[in-house]
């Protein structure tokens, strides 16, 4: 069985729903979780499970707070 994981970045939380939506339409089929984009390093993100990322802007294209710092580290090390 597949390994899912859903990592959403949100402020109002519309981010969050959707992860909701997409796993409850493939429980049966994989196995999932959902977090928020603040508690992961993606440094850390290995081979293995498909990783789903789902962030929502805000303002002017603004990435959301929840966001921020998993944002700032992609760019500073681009792995």
């Amino acid at each position: 069985m597949i390994s899912v994981e859903f990592y959403f970045g949100t402020e109002s939380g519309t981010a969050e729903i959707l992860c909701e939506d997409m796993e409850a339409s493939i429980t049966d089929r994989a196995t999932t979780e959902i977090s928020s984009l603040d508690t992961v390093d993606p440094l850390t993100l290995s081979d293995g499970p498909l990783y789903v990322l789902v962030c929502s802007t805000f303002g002017t294209g603004d990435v959301p707070a929840s966001a921020e710092d998993f944002y700032q580290e992609l760019t500073r090390k681009k792995p």
